[in-house]
């Protein structure tokens, strides 16, 4: 009799145990995330607040630059320096608990950035005296390098308001900006940025 009452309350307390599982599972917050503007190499997105939460984890893969983050109240966030014509998975938890990890909601969607154009794509070289002095290559997912009288650095380049913009980023992490005028000859060979630099696709 003692043995099958042991086991009578063993098993109560696994299916007590299995049911607050259950419970924790099914009252988890559906997070519906949208995404407020999509570009080339960055995405913002938004949702709705969860009653009970104290942050909220933002996740991304892949996660190239290391953008996963953890935020406040805030509920919506920004991803920048992203590859083109990529699909990105993005998931977004609600935290009620840092301590405790305690997860109250959670949502993700996938979400691909916008395409470059592909005659851009490539090897461009400015010659200085029939040497080449500036070499952009650019790579189709918006990533490449631009090297200067010998000096390489890595680019982010996109296309916003009908111009080339090339982000340029220096050996101590830091970037800097710069937005062109440009326009290609008739067989895309020559490109032509501020009317004043041609660069000779390789």
């Amino acid at each position: 009799m003692i043995m099958k009452n042991i086991f009578s309350i063993l098993f109560a307390a696994v299916l007590l145990f299995s049911g607050c599982r259950e419970d924790d599972e099914s009252t988890k917050v559906n997070i519906e995330i949208t995404n407020s503007q999509v570009s080339s190499n960055s995405i913002d997105i938004s949702w709705e607040s969860v009653e009970g939460a104290l942050y909220y984890e933002v996740i991304i893969t892949p996660d190239d630059e290391g953008q996963t983050a953890m935020t406040g109240a805030g509920t919506s966030f920004s991803f920048s320096d992203l590859k083109a014509n990529t699909e990105y998975n993005i998931m977004v938890k609600a935290g009620a608990s840092i301590e405790k990890e305690k997860i109250i909601g959670e949502g993700s969607v996938a979400i691909t950035t916008e395409s470059l154009p592909q005659e851009l794509a490539g090897t461009w070289i400015y010659y200085y005296n029939d040497i080449p002095f500036a070499i952009y290559s650019l790579k189709n997912d918006g990533s490449g390098t631009y090297t200067y009288d010998g000096d390489q650095r890595n680019i982010i380049w996109s296309l916003e308001d009908e111009q080339l913009v090339i982000e340029t980023f220096n050996e101590n992490g830091s970037s800097y900006t710069n937005r062109y005028d440009y326009s290609l000859n008739e067989d895309q060979t020559l490109l032509t940025i501020d009317s004043t630099h041609y660069f000779l696709q390789e």
